[in-house]
């Protein structure tokens, strides 16, 4: 179990970017990449 809400992030980052491309679209507006936007859905 992750305690820390730091820790959950950083491991939800490293999941993410296993398992999602750099940009779902070339046309996206690249604010965030979806693995950043993942590991914050992750922390709500």
């Amino acid at each position: 179990m992750i305690k820390s809400s730091l820790a959950l992030a950083r491991e939800a980052l490293i999941v993410a970017s296993a398992a999602l491309r750099a940009y779902a679209s070339r046309f996206s507006r690249k604010d965030f990449t979806p693995t950043q936007l993942f590991s914050i859905l992750i922390l709500l």
